[in-house]
């Protein structure tokens, strides 16, 4: 619709996808600024973000965070994208839960191959799945899809939301 607009009333749009990499949001916070014709000033925030990621993978890398994202994070997000920036983070993402829909999703998926090749993809409509979706590995972190299956692993977590276990 958006591009629609923009080629019938020249209605300018911008996409800015949900990303956990600070240099994209960084750019992105120029591109609005270029596209409203001001300056955002970010670079200090950017800065301090970047020295305390870079901190952050120091004090983790002998104790990784696991983790485990699945492609319902939102919606229509593409889950190898979420992944990839997580690991970028210094966050170790052990399983990826796909939906199978692997187009457009080339680039991701090669950065994980060469960046975090024991990284394990779990498509969650086919029955050789069967097994890791009925018991999922103890990760630290799950998010995207019936985190509760991972969480009831654990002997303490925090349930933020109030709804029963759907598996």
């Amino acid at each position: 619709v958006a591009r629609d607009l923009e080629r019938e009333y020249q209605i300018p749009y911008i996409t800015a996808l949900p990303t956990f990499d600070i240099d994209a949001v960084h750019q992105m916070y120029h591109s609005v600024g270029e596209m409203l014709g001001i300056n955002i000033h970010d670079e200090e925030i950017y800065k301090k973000t970047k020295q305390e990621i870079h901190e952050f993978r120091e004090r983790r890398k002998h104790q990784p965070i696991t983790m485990a994202v699945g492609e319902t994070f939102a919606g229509s997000v593409n889950g190898f994208h979420i992944a990839r920036d997580i690991l970028k983070l210094g966050i170790d993402v052990q399983y990826i839960y796909s939906d199978g829909m692997l187009a457009k999703k080339e680039d991701e998926i090669t950065w994980i191959a060469g960046n975090h090749p024991d990284t394990q993809v779990v498509f969650t409509n086919s029955a050789f799945s069967r097994e890791v979706l009925l018991d999922p590995p103890k990760v630290d972190v799950a998010w995207g899809m019936g985190e509760k299956w991972f969480l009831n692993k654990r002997d303490c977590w925090i349930d933020s939301e109030k709804r029963a276990i759907y598996c």
